[in-house]
């Protein structure tokens, strides 16, 4: 089984547990810098006696404080350090969704599947929203298991017309995983001294890593702003269109490549940020930020 290798760095080994003598921890918040998005609703198309009208639209949620969450955050090849957790991560169906909507759980762990509705779901995961791991029918309060054989990032729709369900699961090599909370707040402790990569990723907003550097019994603290995504290409142009005015003209260019290169510039995904500075407002020791590309789904 194998996972897309853009979103976790080759593993150089086995992960190994030891005892963390005088570990630190790495703290922080992660920040929508904009604006909260206004309260949105997708429309339920089966079921609506039991879903309702609509369901809510969990894709960004921000805080009252601009915290943004469902960010994983994670450490990346981190080859030793505490043990793994033990007990089973749980996936249920809630009030037709998914609950949580992102986590994080580390190989081998055993994750739970359960429906706690009283209506038929289904769980059908695809890494990195293709290939099928598994696509299990989940009736009524029942429950089935599952365990990931290796890291990467999971998908997991509900196939039964129930377009709206969506869930997450990151599957990491070690337990330095976490989700942020509602206040965009997340922390890893009993973490060995050392030079790291923490990666945060978001689903609607990509991926951004950050260097950060443990030092011995002692906290470091991180701070992370996303950026609203940019308006769709060419938005200005369909204003146009749609008030029946002419669309402006692509100004002439002697080299017949470069209107290619401006047509496929305009197309990048909103979440391929450039890196590069440091946020004044970070807090602790300086540290630069990084690129890094995810496989779209």
């Amino acid at each position: 089984m194998s996972f897309v290798p853009l979103l976790f760095a080759p593993l150089a080994g086995a992960y190994r547990e030891i005892r963390v003598e005088n570990g630190g921890s790495i703290a922080g918040r992660v920040i929508y810098d904009g604006p909260p998005p206004a309260a949105a609703r997708l429309p339920v198309r089966k079921n609506r006696g039991f879903c309702g009208e609509s369901a809510a639209d969990e894709r960004l949620l921000v805080g009252p404080n601009r915290g943004l969450r469902n960010v994983a955050v994670w450490l990346d090849g981190i080859d030793a350090g505490k043990p793994r957790e033990t007990a089973p991560a749980v996936l249920d169906n809630i009030a037709c969704a998914f609950v949580p909507r992102v986590q994080v759980v580390t190989v081998g762990q055993t994750l739970r599947l359960r429906n706690s509705d009283a209506i038929l779901h289904n769980v059908h995961a695809r890494r990195n929203g293709f290939t099928t791991i598994f696509n299990l029918g989940l009736p009524h309060w029942s429950e089935k298991t599952h365990r990931f054989a290796q890291p990467g990032r999971v998908v997991v729709d509900c196939d039964v017309l129930h377009t709206w369900m969506r869930a997450y699961v990151i599957v990491t090599a070690h337990p330095y995983g976490v989700v942020t909370d509602s206040d965009g707040r997340f922390r890893l402790t009993h973490v060995p001294a050392g030079a790291y990569t923490i990666r945060f990723w978001h689903e609607h907003l990509g991926e951004r890593t950050r260097r950060v550097t443990v030092r011995p019994g002692r906290g470091t603290r991180v701070r992370l702003r996303y950026s609203p995504p940019g308006p769709p290409p060419h938005s200005s142009h369909l204003r146009h269109l749609l008030k029946g005015e002419a669309v402006p003209s692509i100004r002439p260019s002697a080299s017949p490549f470069r209107h290619s290169r401006l047509f496929h510039s305009s197309f990048r995904l909103p979440f391929r940020h450039s890196g590069g500075s440091r946020n004044p407002e970070d807090d602790g020791p300086t540290h630069r930020g990084e690129r890094s590309g995810v496989a779209g789904e």
